[in-house]
């Protein structure tokens, strides 16, 4: 009975873990940017700045289809910014917190409650689990919300 009880205690422990370290919706957000083309860049001056304009933790992430989008579609070329947060309420507090966020993501109503926030950005495709994705090409910007919703 005692080898039984380590041996669910364990499996617990396990399953407990595993469901701690899946929690980020991060790979799957970079996985769907990854098949429409784009690629992880290196950080730039922009996104850290909108980091520091809020005191919620958060890290932000750039990608570029730049390099592999077809010369036919230059016009769709651009960068998309993710900000990955420790939890998803954290979102609505950055969004009140930055300006510059306020001024990118419109038309998304901040007055109630944090899930209701969430879901009016889940149902435009510019957030998923703990990411918010900004795309910064006007013109890229449905392909990049349907792979967003669809991740």
């Amino acid at each position: 009975m005692k080898k039984l009880a380590k041996i669910l205690t364990v499996a617990l422990a396990m399953l407990l873990c595993v469901s701690m370290v899946a929690c980020s919706s991060y790979g799957k957000v970079e996985k769907a940017l990854a098949n429409i083309g784009y690629e992880k860049i290196e950080s730039d001056e922009t996104a850290e700045k909108m980091q520091n304009e809020s005191e919620v933790a958060v890290t932000a992430h750039l990608f570029s289809n730049l390099e592999t989008v077809p010369v036919k579609d230059m016009l769709k070329a651009g960068v998309v910014v993710v900000f990955e947060f420790k939890a998803t309420e954290d979102m609505k507090e950055f969004y009140a917190d930055s300006e510059t966020m306020q001024g990118l993501v419109k038309d998304i109503k901040d007055d109630g409650s944090a899930d209701e926030f969430y879901n009016a950005l889940v149902e435009k495709g510019l957030a998923n689990g703990n990411c918010l994705v900004i795309c910064i090409n006007p013109l890229a910007f449905n392909d990049v919300t349907t792979a967003i919703k669809n991740a």
